[in-house]
């Protein structure tokens, strides 16, 4: 079989190849095939080998994984019979400690009924003349107290006059009242045409301040404010404690009182440049309008963007200083209604309530005919605005037809 190579191979009978094409064509030829089929399969068994290795490998992580969840199951079951035999402790020592209170208690309630029926067999048999005693004392100091609280309030209304100058029907309070001689305002809204005179109104307002606060001095009653009475300057605030009377920051202190009225009937309040004893006359006041301010100044004639922002601080400083001086009469004599079942209309002012009280405390009948008279207009006049009723005066002054100091009324009858 002749041999195939190249030329020189060829040539070469009977010899070994001797180019490398040609051994590795002709001579090693079959064993290189058999080398990569061996190759090859030792692929295929490292490849499977990898394969186990890697799935070992994960089952040994599984069977960590495993085993530390046994060891934490087996912690937790521990934890969990711990927390068993404590909590089953606990509630033992709950059945002891509620059978020890409920004997306490029955012994505590025998005792109780036992104390009980020994005082009051003491005091119906031991004890009727001092429990006589007592209540006497008792209803003689009440009767001392009122009747000091009556004087005083008279002494206090002959230098603070506080008089009824007139009916009216319609809606809202049916009564227009007068301090010292200076009629108090329902409301700190200006009219259209402006104030007439914006220092007698801050000077009412002032009077009545001042008149509050004396008579909740000399009756033992509730204020919601602190003020300081300078006039027609007076001013007022919000204590920041029982214990400190003090107002909580500068801005607090308010102006209860105006000086004049741009026209359309907008408010402008400023504070006065007469000297003050008060401390807190002349602390500035930065505060701002609140929506519902602003559409009350609407309603008075003028929009609030026609005020420049100190005229709307200090018009928004004024609506909360009336704001708190109404509060602060409604909250005294309503805390007063109560032990002298005086039934407050409730379309009145604060200010009318006030004179209500007076004069349920001086007990006069012709200024109680007055207020009778101003609730059945109330009741009767509707919503609309009536007719307004004027007269010389009704003074809560103590002059009138009782004896004592407990006489107010109409002058003549």
């Amino acid at each position: 079989m002749p041999r195939k190579g190249c030329g020189v191979c060829e040539t070469l009978a009977n010899r070994s190849f001797v180019c490398p094409n040609c051994l590795n064509s002709n001579v090693l030829s079959d064993r290189r095939q058999h080398l990569q089929l061996l190759q090859k399969k030792r692929d295929a068994l490292l490849n499977r080998l990898n394969e186990l290795f890697e799935r070992k490998k994960v089952q040994r992580e599984q069977e960590l994984e495993r085993q530390r969840l046994n060891a934490d199951v087996e912690n937790e079951a521990m934890k969990a019979l711990a927390a068993q035999k404590e909590l089953k402790r606990v509630k033992e020592e709950v059945a002891k400690l509620r059978q020890s209170n409920l004997s306490r208690r029955t012994h505590n309630e025998k005792t109780q009924a036992q104390l009980v029926s020994t005082r009051a067999d003491m005091l119906s048999n031991h004890f009727p003349t001092l429990l006589r005693y007592q209540s006497l004392t008792y209803s003689h100091v009440s009767a001392m107290l009122l009747r000091e609280q009556k004087l005083k309030l008279k002494q206090l209304l002959d230098i603070l006059p506080l008089r009824i100058t007139g009916l009216k029907s319609g809606g809202g309070s049916a009564i227009q009242i007068s301090i010292c001689g200076l009629k108090v305002p329902d409301s700190v809204l200006a009219p259209l045409t402006g104030w007439q005179q914006p220092e007698g109104v801050s000077a009412s307002l002032g009077y009545t301040l001042l008149f509050l606060d004396l008579m909740a001095n000399y009756m033992g009653g509730p204020l919601l404010h602190e003020g300081s009475f300078q006039g027609s300057t007076t001013v007022l605030w919000q204590q920041q404690s029982f214990w400190n009377r003090r107002p909580l920051s500068t801005s607090a202190v308010l102006p209860l009182y105006l000086e004049d009225s741009a026209p359309g009937g907008t408010i402008m309040p400023s504070m006065s440049s007469k000297k003050s004893s008060s401390p807190w006359a002349a602390l500035p006041l930065a505060r701002g309008l609140s929506s519902g301010e602003k559409s009350m100044l609407s309603r008075g004639g003028s929009s609030a963007a026609d005020v420049n922002p100190e005229k709307q601080k200090q018009n928004a400083d004024l609506f909360r200083a009336f704001d708190m001086l109404q509060r602060s009469i409604s909250c005294f004599v309503r805390d007063k209604a109560v032990p002298f079942n005086i039934a407050l209309p409730p379309t009145w002012s604060p200010v009318g309530w006030l004179v209500m009280l007076c004069a349920t405390l001086k007990k006069d009948a012709r200024t109680e005919g007055v207020l009778s008279a101003a609730s059945c207009l109330t009741e009767e006049g509707g919503s609309g605005a009536g007719p307004t009723i004027l007269w010389d005066d009704v003074a809560l002054t103590g002059e009138g037809n009782d004896s004592g100091p407990d006489a107010i009324g109409p002058p003549g009858g």
